[in-house]
């Protein structure tokens, strides 16, 4: 997915004509308002995601030379007016490519992002890791959504 994908989709889900979600076996109708690319300066940027923390637009995505590149970064944009994007930061791992980064906000009010480490070169069974500690995910597992129980909102894929 691009960056460009990701905002016409973020603008499809907020375009609804109805303040009411759709239910299960009701059609929902949206409206496609515009699409705009807000970041470029990547060979291959995919699998964002976006939010807004105290007044700014923050979105994240993976950063490499294609789609499977052992050397992937997770990149941080921010933008004030959701027009002008900055990058806010490039995490990089010298033993991975770092993937699916997810953005939430956590209960207490602070910005929490969280991705995963792929290994290519490690067959030991655990492949996904945090980038520090001990492998938290089976070996294949995939982070697809980030899920917060506790302000009960989720984000999905």
């Amino acid at each position: 997915m691009t960056i460009t994908t990701a905002v016409a989709l973020f603008v499809i889900a907020c375009s609804t004509e109805t303040s009411e979600p759709a239910r299960y076996g009701q059609e929902a109708s949206f409206e496609l308002v515009e699409v705009t690319k807000i970041w470029d300066k990547g060979a291959h940027n995919a699998f964002t995601d976006l939010i807004l923390f105290n007044d700014e637009w923050f979105c994240v995505f993976r950063e490499g030379q294609g789609h499977i590149d052992p050397a992937g970064t997770i990149r941080v944009i921010k933008s004030k007016d959701g027009i002008n994007w900055e990058s806010a930061a490039l995490i990089t791992s010298h033993s991975g490519d770092l993937r699916d980064p997810k953005i939430s906000i956590t209960p207490d009010g602070r910005l929490m992002l969280i991705g995963a480490e792929w290994d290519k070169s490690a067959f030991t069974g655990e492949q996904f890791s945090l980038v520090e500690g001990e492998p938290q995910l089976r070996s294949f597992a995939w982070l697809l959504k980030l899920t917060d129980l506790v302000a009960d909102a989720a984000w999905r894929e």
